[in-house]
This record gives C-alpha cells, sequence and structure tokens, in this order.
C-alpha cells in the first residue's frame, strides 16, 4: 500500500478555493477524493491533501494517473501527472537524500542548519551542506550545486529534485515531514562503502559496492562526498562557539558524478565494483571526516537518487620514522648480517 498523501501547487493567477484529488491504475476504476476548502492558493503555493483511498499496487506494475479537479477549472491539462509503476519482488532499504545551501555569512542560516542537524540523527536521512562563497566552500561542491539552480542561501533539495518534481526550496519547516514520506520507500539498490585515510600520505580511498535488488535500465551515476563535522567557526546570527556539521568538503566524482560504472540494464543479484576514488583531505582533521556515497539515475538532465549511504573513514597507515642513514655488515654476508642506524652529522 502506497502512502496517499500528496501536494497540489497553485500555477494559475487565479486563486484555487477548493479542490480534490482523483487517481487511476491502468484502467481500473476512479478513485475520487474528497473536495477540500482553502483558504486561497496562490501562485506557486503548495496545499497538502490527503487522499481516502489507499493506493495497493498489485503484483505487475502500470500507470498511475493523478489528476487535480478545482471549482470552475475544466481544462485539466496542466493539472494532470503520470507515474510509472514498477513492482519490487525484493528491495534495499531507502535512505533519503537531503543537501543544503548556505554559508557563514548568511544571517537566515542558523535555523535552517540546526533543523537538518536534527534530522541527520535519523539513521534514514543523510544529509549534506553544500557552503557558498565562505572559507568552507569547494569548487567541487560548488560545481555540482549549480545543476540545481538554487543559488541562494538557505535553500534545499532532497532527492536531487526528483527528476525536477521537487524543486529546491527555503521552506525548512516543511523538510522534515517530506523526508519522513520519502524514507517509508525502498530502493533497488544497497550500497556498500570501504573509505580508508592514509595518515602519512594524507590520501582519502572510497571503494564502492552497489548491490541491484532488481532489473533496472535508465543512465546511472555514483557520487561519493567527503564530509566533515564539528567544525569550530563563525556563523552570522548564530552566536558565539558555532559548531558547522555535515560539510561538503569534496565531491569526489565531479559535478556531473561518475558515468559507466553501472550499465545501462541492471539485473537482480548483480553487484558493481566502481572505480576507486581518491582525494587529498588538505589540513582538514581526518578525524571528523565522512563519506556519503550515492547512486543516482539521470533523466533528461534531471536526477533523483536511487539511494544513499555514508561510512566512516578507516585509519590504513601511520607514518614510519626511520633513520636516514645506517651501517650493515658484513658485505657480502653468509648466515647473520647486523644493520645499525645512526643520526645524520649536521650538514649531510
Amino acid at each position: 500500500m502506497a502512502d496517499q498523501r500528496a501536494r497540489a501547487q497553485r500555477d494559475s493567477t487565479t486563486p484555487l478555493i477548493a479542490f480534490r484529488v482523483d487517481w487511476r491504475f491502468n484502467n481500473g476504476p476512479i478513485q475520487v477524493g474528497n473536495t477540500q476548502s482553502t483558504t486561497g492558493i496562490l501562485p506557486g503555493q503548495y496545499w497538502p491533501y490527503t487522499h481516502p483511498t489507499p493506493f495497493n499496487v498489485p503484483a505487475s506494475g502500470g500507470t498511475l494517473k493523478v489528476w487535480v479537479v478545482g471549482v470552475g477549472d475544466t481544462n485539466h491539462a496542466n493539472d494532470t501527472l503520470f507515474f510509472p509503476v514498477d513492482v519490487l519482488n525484493a528491495w534495499a532499504t531507502k535512505t533519503v537524500l537531503l543537501e543544503q545551501y548556505t554559508g557563514t555569512w548568511c544571517q537566515f542560516c542558523p535555523i535552517p542548519n540546526a533543523v537538518t542537524n536534527t534530522l541527520n540523527d535519523d539513521p534514514l536521512i543523510i544529509v549534506a551542506k553544500h557552503h557558498n562563497g565562505d572559507e568552507l566552500s569547494s569548487a567541487s561542491s560548488t560545481a555540482y550545486w549549480q545543476q540545481f539552480g538554487a543559488n541562494y542561501s538557505p535553500s534545499g533539495v532532497m532527492e536531487q529534485e526528483e527528476f525536477g518534481t521537487l524543486p529546491d526550496n527555503a521552506n525548512y519547516d516543511l523538510w522534515s515531514g517530506w523526508a519522513d514520506l520519502r524514507k517509508q520507500g525502498v530502493s533497488p539498490a544497497s550500497i556498500g562503502i570501504t573509505a580508508g585515510f592514509n595518515a602519512w600520505q594524507r590520501v582519502l580511498t572510497v571503494d564502492l559496492s552497489i548491490g541491484f535488488t532488481a532489473a533496472l535500465s535508465g543512465e546511472f551515476v555514483v557520487n561519493a562526498y567527503v564530509v566533515q563535522d564539528n567544525i569550530p567557526g563563525v556563523q552570522v546570527a548564530g552566536g558565539s562557539n558555532y559548531v558547522h556539521q555535515q560539510v561538503v568538503r569534496e565531491v569526489m566524482g565531479g559535478a556531473s558524478g561518475t558515468a559507466g560504472a553501472i550499465p545501462a540494464t541492471t539485473a537482480a543479484g548483480r553487484h558493481i565494483q566502481p572505480p576507486v576514488q581518491h582525494g587529498d583531505p588538505e589540513e582538514w582533521d581526518a578525524g571528523s571526516l565522512r563519506v556519503i556515497a550515492t547512486v543516482t539515475e539521470k533523466r533528461n538532465s534531471t536526477s533523483w537518487t536511487v539511494n544513499v549511504a555514508e561510512g566512516e573513514f578507516v585509519l590504513t597507515s601511520v607514518e614510519e620514522h626511520v633513520a636516514p642513514f645506517f651501517r650493515a655488515w658484513p658485505n657480502p654476508a653468509s648466515g647473520s648480517a647486523f644493520v645499525q642506524f645512526e643520526q645524520p652529522m649536521p650538514g649531510r
């Protein structure tokens, strides 16, 4: 049974004072919703709606048609949506990706930052914060964010805009509800992460494993973000002793992600190992770093997050302190040999 809650958005300049939502699956009966009064939905505004009839998905897929019936509105051409529905016999747990555009200079960002800090505590919600034009921003993060056209702070993007059906917005009071709806879903793909940090060379290595529970066809890309938590710093209107969380330090797969790692058609039970991704953490505190990995489907330059996962970095090696000068004897040796390390003489 699918959740029957939805949101209706008004595009016409005439306020919508009453409406209902109807739906139909394939050639089945039309499920008529209850008429709901409003205070007058204006252009660009949304209104919540709960349909009284649950959508029970049958054993085979098809097309779900949903449309809005407004009082006095006889043209449904711009009120109707069609959703292809597939049925999964096996699935992975779905985790929701919520990305936020923020900045240390942004006076309106402390409250949204606190909201996403709380959401990130939910094991089924992963938050990534892309900083805008401040000391915590990065070129790869900025380039990645440009695809959404959300060049304002604060703004939020959920599930990479779901093929453009869920555009960016600043209504942080709605983010929690939207995420709660989406985490009730399932995914046809699971993500395994092995992330290592070489403390001597200061190199990050991310190795992913993608497992599919169903056959899929489409254009898929993978990506990985290096994220840092617990960064003390300034924040306009944030008070003293401000600490930044979920900061995207680097988008390892670039703005478009890594294409070609996942075939255009997958099979149930297939596991894929994308190319290992590497990064240099510069002066970041390795103890506060983690990685977020995504599998994304692309359609007509739009995106949808198939699934997302996170993992901690594991220390893989430490610097070995070896004296640069030594003596070995006898040379050549037969049987036992001896090695003596010594400190270099001044000037050597």
